[in-house]
């Protein structure tokens, strides 16, 4: 994990894993937008937060940039007993880059109205509960032509119930609210444009966007502008003096601060060129 000057300020992975990822989130959170990341155990289930009306749960789900998963379930059924740790442990997996909720089923059948639109959780479906289903916000948040905002989309989860084929199917269908460089010309525009004045530039050889960066786009989306650089861009890449994948870079312009330097969460101060 390294820091260094390089006309601006870039950080570098050897490795993009769950703890370098975490650093970067504090990382940002002091230098960029001074919060405080506070990670919770769930109920001992914060990560796991119990939903008991529609309501509730389209709140969560439209106002996140986070892809949402959402367990319909019942505290007396077997079944949902028996998928409770599984769903508990995928959230772990894939904290910071999905929701994970649990709609207690047993609460909606008892609300007409929600029953209507989840009649998954009619007494009548008991036996085929639990149930999984993705809720996917949308790329823009304004429909161009009518104005309106853009609904969520429903994902019915159909595959295997392990841990890993959860967090494919997750990762598959997150949203990656970043832009696609292709030439040195589009990318010295991205980084000079000052609308966001904050931008990561991520560097790699994957064909795929990695989950944790599509975790980070949504995190920080319209706080933060995110950028990928394919390393078959040579010219990009040769510019910036990339030699291992993945780098992410962390550009700062003085549209940012008027400050001479900056302080990474008082830890250290790295001067900036002018």
């Amino acid at each position: 994990y390294q820091r260094r000057v390089h006309g601006d300020i870039e950080i570098s992975f050897d490795k993009m894993d769950k703890i370098l990822r975490k650093k970067l989130l504090v990382l940002i959170s002091f230098f960029i937008l001074n919060t405080v990341l506070v990670a919770g155990l769930f109920d001992n289930r914060v990560l796991t937060p119990k939903l008991k009306s529609r309501d509730e749960l389209m709140e969560r789900v439209q106002s996140s940039d986070h892809i949402s998963a959402v367990i319909f379930c019942r505290d007396s059924n077997t079944k949902c007993q028996q998928f409770e740790q599984i769903i508990y442990s995928f959230a772990e997996e894939i904290e910071g880059q999905a929701k994970v909720y649990v709609m207690d089923c047993e609460e909606v059948a008892n609300q007409k109205v929600d029953l209507q639109a989840f009649q998954i959780c009619s007494d009548e479906h008991a036996e085929q509960l639990p149930q999984l289903t993705f809720f996917a916000p949308p790329l823009t948040k304004i429909n161009p032509y009518t104005k309106q905002p853009m609904q969520v989309q429903q994902i019915p989860y159909q595959g295997s119930a392990d841990i890993k084929s959860l967090i494919a199917f997750a990762r598959k269908n997150m949203n990656a609210y970043r832009v696609q460089l292709k030439t040195l010309e589009e990318t010295k525009q991205f980084l000079q444009d000052k609308l966001i004045p904050w931008k990561i530039v991520l560097f790699t050889e994957k064909d795929e966007t990695p989950g944790v960066f599509k975790g980070l786009t949504a995190e920080f989306r319209d706080r933060l502008e995110f950028a990928e650089v394919s390393k078959k861009q040579k010219e990009i890449i040769e510019y910036f003096g990339v030699t291992k994948f993945p780098t992410c870079l962390l550009y700062t312009s003085d549209a940012a601060d008027d400050l001479l330097c900056v302080d990474l969460g008082g830890r250290r101060i790295i001067k900036k060129k002018k």
